[in-house]
């Protein structure tokens, strides 16, 4: 839709957002179901924006890029309300606080993977093992890094 239209809109959602909401945008693409069937919206310039956003952004849309998974677009905003006060969810927040990942079946979903030390247990807890360098050591035991196993 966004690629036929070439515009968009972004609403802003609260940290005390229900989690429904993020589930029914954010997990399931439009060209399969109406995403904003059940949610309580409202229409600006023909484009939907959640009711209880924090405010919105109207977005025409400049160039895109195929990511594999989803498409990255980017865009011109010409047209933004701030509305109610409050947090706005970050991907930090809702990662880190919340605990939510994509569901299995989302075309985000990241199967959750962890590097083990074959000889102590130790897990690594880095955003990016396979960046360390090569000489790197488990803290634990001081295994060289070809003795961690992704599991």
């Amino acid at each position: 839709m966004i690629e036929k239209n070439k515009y968009f809109s972004l609403s802003i959602l609260p940290e005390t957002i229900d989690s429904q909401v993020i589930t029914d945008l954010g997990f399931q693409t439009g060209k399969d179901k109406d995403k904003w069937a059940k949610l309580n919206h409202h229409l600006f310039r023909e484009l939907p924006v959640v009711d209880d956003a924090l405010g919105y952004m109207m977005c025409e849309v400049q160039s895109q890029m195929d990511a594999g998974t989803h498409f990255v677009f980017l865009a011109k905003v010409v047209d933004a309300k701030k509305g109610d006060s409050g947090k706005p969810m970050t991907y930090a927040y809702y990662h880190n606080v919340l605990k939510q990942s994509a569901p299995a079946k989302a075309p985000t979903y990241r199967k959750e993977e962890k590097w083990v030390c074959s000889v102590c247990g130790y897990v690594y807890d880095g955003d990016d093992f396979e960046s360390e360098p090569d000489d790197y050591v488990c803290p634990v035991c001081g295994a060289k890094k070809d003795m961690f196993k992704l599991q």
